[in-house]
């Protein structure tokens, strides 16, 4: 049961909620993930039925030997001409989720249970223990019009939006749950489980992930959310909601519960979960909902639709980066850049002599000196803005490794423009998203420029200290500003 409980989450999460007509079980690594058990032989306890004859081939298409699909072992060719035929029932009938087999486990699609696998036209019994609730991607579709399903309450009803502020007034601990179980949390954050065992396991030092990348992450979120409601793979009662939400987290009001270290995996997944937790679950709140129920708005089935984090995080870190070099880094090279250049002009007759290493040289004018600064801080300006204009480019849309698996055609693009919309900057998909996972190249490119600036404005400091040097005993060309009181 802990197996088949595992998988059916791994399944709920990378393939059958995220736009594509089925899982794709041959390209999948899930199958790895749980050191290689038989997907097709856990579809089957679980309730998936595999006909005989029929059936859609397009769905769960396999790769090599698919024995010990059916209690009875039939053989590898045999299993592999049915599961080339299989489809999920398209007979079965909507249950509530205290029918299903397994109550303890997260209800990740609650509104289909499938009770019995069956070959040919006799039904198969399975042993009970094993059944769990798996919804279906292919029921009663044509192929050319296959949606992940809606996932809603089973009234269908749209809940009324509440007007509650943000934070939990509440002790103590909540119960939330991801693929590999139960976590205790505590009561009064909004994040989940993934984000909790990230801070018992990162638990390294005082580095945090940077604010800016959770309010980039918003935008991320958000954009998602309108490309997946505008396409119907979600009403339009939980797109809004969603993006409700990650308004509060571009504003930073949800600041607080991004509390992870900087020390985490490679791909950024536990800060991608904390924000699909919060979100997720703040939008329950707002409807009145059980924080950690996961209904009505999924972190993974809503909140990370059509995404993974090997491609939201990238893309997070772009825009991050881009907005911040575009709406601060720049600006203030310029203010700086604008006062050097006063000087100049006010300082334009003033002679001083000049010096190379410090020994005195030809003389020269304050002003050609300070615009000296001013053609230096030109350079650097021109420099971020050219390294940083690379960070326009998004890997949204390549999911996992690139290939787009689980995402809708034309999602990277679309989200791209709604992202170019909602900032401002013109960012776009990127042409190549296997560059843009398996390469930082662009975010180096960036840092060069920076790191350029970073030499120029210490040879100008440098400079001021040296001709502020004094008052008494100094060079002393230049007066300093006092704002403290020197040594203790």
């Amino acid at each position: 049961p802990q197996q088949g409980a595992a998988m059916q989450a791994g399944l709920a999460h990378e393939g059958l909620q995220h736009g594509r007509r089925c899982v794709q079980v041959g390209d999948d690594p899930i199958a790895q993930r749980v050191d290689n058990l038989d997907v097709l032989r856990v579809l089957a306890r679980q309730g998936v039925r595999f006909p005989a004859h029929g059936g859609d081939p397009a769905c769960f298409p396999v790769q090599g030997d698919g024995g010990g699909l059916f209690d009875d072992e039939p053989t590898a060719s045999d299993t592999d001409e049915r599961i080339n035929r299989a489809e999920v029932d398209r007979h079965a009938r909507p249950q509530s989720h205290d029918t299903c087999p397994l109550p303890e486990m997260p209800p990740v699609f609650p509104q289909y249970c499938v009770p019995r696998a069956r070959r040919g036209s006799a039904a198969m019994t399975l042993r009970p223990e094993l059944l769990t609730c798996l919804g279906s991607a292919c029921q009663g579709r044509s192929q050319a019009d296959r949606r992940p399903h809606i996932m809603t309450d089973t009234t269908g009803e749209v809940p009324r939006i509440l007007d509650v502020p943000i934070g939990l007034d509440v002790t103590g601990t909540r119960r939330e749950s991801d693929s590999l179980g139960g976590v205790d949390v505590p009561a009064n954050r909004y994040w989940g489980a993934q984000t909790q065992r990230s801070l018992e396991h990162f638990n390294i030092g005082n580095d945090r992930m940077p604010k800016e990348v959770y309010h980039a992450y918003g935008y991320v979120k958000k954009a998602a959310a309108v490309v997946n409601t505008t396409a119907g793979y979600m009403p339009e009662w939980q797109g809004q909601l969603i993006q409700r939400v990650c308004d509060e987290v571009i504003s930073g009001a949800l600041d607080d519960e991004f509390p992870l270290s900087v020390w985490q995996t490679g791909s950024g997944t536990q800060s991608n979960m904390n924000v699909n937790e919060v979100i997720s679950n703040r939008c329950i709140q707002l409807v009145g909902g059980t924080l950690g129920s996961q209904q009505p708005i999924h972190p993974n089935d809503h909140v990370n639709m059509g995404q993974s984090s090997n491609d939201t995080f990238p893309t997070a870190m772009h825009i991050a980066g881009y907005t911040m070099a575009a709406d601060k880094t720049i600006p203030a090279l310029e203010a700086l850049r604008d006062a050097c250049e006063r000087k100049s002009r006010r300082w334009a007759d003033v002679v001083k002599i000049g010096r190379t290493h410090l020994q005195d040289a030809t003389p020269l004018t304050v002003g050609q000196e300070w615009s000296g600064y001013v053609g230096a801080l030109d350079d650097v300006i021109a420099e971020v803005a050219h390294t940083t204009r690379g960070l326009l480019a998004l890997a949204m849309g390549g999911t996992a490794v690139g290939t787009g698996l689980n995402a809708p055609p034309g999602f990277g693009e679309q989200v791209a423009a709604e992202i170019s919309a909602m900032t401002g900057a013109a960012f776009e998909t990127a042409p190549n998203k296997f560059t843009a996972q398996a390469t930082l190249d662009r975010m180096v490119r960036a840092h060069g420029g920076l790191k350029a600036a970073a030499v120029t404005l210490f040879k100008i400091a440098n400079d001021l200290r040296w001709l502020g040097s004094g008052p008494r005993a100094g060079i002393g060309e230049l007066i300093l500003p006092a704002n403290e009181p020197g040594s203790s």
